[in-house]
């Protein structure tokens, strides 16, 4: 199949969705087919398989596909080249949100087919985070696209703000040098006065920011029932440690969400596809699933396995499939550690050797702007 016959056959397979998912054959077969491109497209990706000696020839499963560290998105450019798609708009560039080596250390990400992102967003959030509404109120802590196109954040955010977002009531409170808190809290007691369920989308550290600040200030609000938040990233970023039980405790305190409607997101500027929480679909089904997990849709693969060996592992580094990855590589390795569940993953931290990451420590620059 060529590249644009791939595309097609991605795109059908993510529009299935969660109702009609790709069988264990009709994934491991796309898969390959998209290594088989990549291989000879993406001239990064090929000399590093051709060091391992690996060809498409010579493999038959999607799990011998080889992971590329997601290290060589700060060295290299590592995109499809000579695609043949003709003359197209420029594609989209993100950086990764720095890291605590340096602004300088920044993975490089060209995104060559919004479409697939975006059909991969829309599907997976409707499932994971709006399950039980088409359109509502949306509050992102976090700056728009306009103010920073080059972070796949702020271009996730725009997407579920055009999908999900309630016309004339979704603002944004990160904006050029500050993090808007009074006008934030302002805005969610006319919510809490009017009835109005609202979703609060934005980094994990954001959250616990504005957090501080209602107890700073003394303040809480009990926002009407089917109001949520997203967060992603962890507490990266801030100067206080919290556990995930902690964090629900607050919010359910000064905001009056419950841990059910707070969904957190895991995903990286070098993939495409993108993690949620299972805990507010499943509340919403009335499905008696106690245990918080990251949910791996149809179309992508986790991997759990043993750093020194790459043996399959319950606990250990995480390996990412993502037929949505099209333009870059399907498989990545990360430098993430996690733990496999019996119906999906969750994060338990960072490799002792990586750097801190993620768009949480983007809190450091707005909270430096301030002073």
């Amino acid at each position: 199949m060529n590249l644009l016959a791939v595309k097609r056959k991605i795109l059908t397979a993510i529009q299935r969705g969660y109702e009609k998912p790709l069988s264990e054959e009709e994934f491991n077969h796309l898969c390959l087919h998209v290594f088989s491109l990549q291989f000879s497209l993406n001239p990064v990706y090929s000399a590093f398989c051709k060091k391992l000696g690996v060809h498409p020839q010579n493999i038959n499963s999607w799990q011998e596909i080889p992971p590329l560290p997601s290290v060589a998105f700060k060295k290299k450019k590592v995109c499809l080249r000579n695609t043949g798609r003709g003359k197209v708009s420029p594609p989209i560039r993100f950086l990764s949100s720095g890291t605590t080596w340096g602004s300088a250390y920044r993975s490089r990400v060209s995104l060559l087919f919004p479409d697939l992102y975006i059909l991969s967003a829309k599907i997976n959030a409707k499932r994971w985070l709006f399950p039980d509404v088409d359109k509502m109120p949306a509050f992102f802590l976090f700056p728009p696209w306009e103010e920073r196109q080059d972070s796949s954040l702020a271009f996730m955010f725009w997407v579920l703000e055009k999908e999900f977002g309630m016309k004339g009531k979704t603002t944004y409170f990160v904006s050029g040098k500050e993090f808007q808190c009074e006008k934030l809290l302002f805005a969610l007691k006319r919510m809490e006065e009017q009835g109005e369920k609202v979703a609060l989308l934005g980094p994990t550290s954001f959250h616990l920011y504005f957090l501080d600040y209602l107890k700073g200030k003394g303040e809480r609000v009990s926002l009407p029932a089917g109001s949520r938040i997203m967060d992603t990233g962890g507490n990266k970023g801030v100067h206080w440690k919290i556990t995930r039980e902690d964090l629900y405790d607050e919010v359910h305190t000064f905001l009056g969400i419950p841990e059910t409607y707070v969904v957190n997101e895991y995903g990286m500027c070098e993939l495409t596809g993108f993690y949620f929480d299972n805990v507010l679909f499943h509340h919403i089904s009335h499905q008696n699933v106690r245990e918080r997990y990251k949910v791996v849709p149809p179309w992508m693969r986790v991997r759990v396995v043993d750093p020194g060996n790459f043996t399959p592992a319950t606990k250990g580094i995480l390996l990412h499939y993502d037929l949505s990855n099209l333009g870059t590589v399907v498989a990545i390795e990360t430098e993430d550690i996690g733990e496999w569940k019996k119906e999906g993953f969750e994060i338990l931290g960072r490799s002792e050797f990586s750097d801190v990451r993620g768009c949480s420590l983007l809190l450091g620059e707005y909270l430096q702007k301030k002073k």
